[in-house]
């Protein structure tokens, strides 16, 4: 959805029991809330990732950092094969 402006998405519904590669756990109730929000001269793509997990976290956690728009740079595909590991 867009909020003023900036995209919000969250996720609902997570099928998968750690939180990160150290084993922290999650519950099904963990919801992640993303933003995105462009920068005034559109070059430069701002974002968070907070995520809430009431029934294993305390308080919410978050991360954030931006994306650096460069002309000519082409995104290669990259394809993920879960049964390859």
């Amino acid at each position: 959805r867009w909020e003023d402006g900036e995209l919000v998405i969250e996720t609902r519904n997570i099928d998968y029991p750690y939180f990160d590669d150290a084993g922290v756990p999650m519950s099904d109730a963990m919801v992640v809330t993303e933003r995105y929000t462009l920068n005034d001269d559109g070059k430069r793509l701002d974002w968070t990732a907070t995520m809430n997990d009431p029934e294993v976290f305390t308080e919410s956690v978050s991360y954030g950092g931006h994306m650096v728009w460069s002309p000519g740079i082409e995104i290669q595909e990259y394809k993920c094969d879960p049964e390859q590991g």
